[in-house]
């Protein structure tokens, strides 16, 4: 049987997000100084994603880097940034299917 499983939200994965959408600001900056021809910012922030020590609830997968441009609106991220860290797990980061397992 699958079941919803909310993840809820932490100071530990709003600084990811943050950092991870800054590093891309960076790296695409940094580009314009020092360019290469090759660049890739997708290819590049994802490999610097996948070398973080991710926090409980973020997994190190295509599907969670991707929500991080892609799912969460400036709207929900400003909520988050004018949330005071303690009350942080009230809101609801992901919900996830999980697989209960029956006897």
């Amino acid at each position: 049987m699958c079941m919803f499983v909310s993840v809820p939200m932490s100071k530990e994965i709003l600084d990811t997000i943050l950092a991870v959408r800054a590093h891309k600001t960076f790296i695409i900056r940094n580009n314009h100084v020092k360019p290469k021809a090759d660049f890739d910012w997708y290819e590049e922030n994802k490999r610097y994603f996948f070398d973080l020590e991710l926090p409980k609830g973020l997994r190190a997968c295509e599907a969670d880097y991707d929500m991080i441009y892609y799912g969460l609106s400036e709207e929900i991220l400003d909520k988050w940034r004018n949330t005071p860290y303690e009350e942080l797990s009230k809101e609801t980061f992901r919900t996830d299917w999980k697989e209960e397992k029956t006897a």
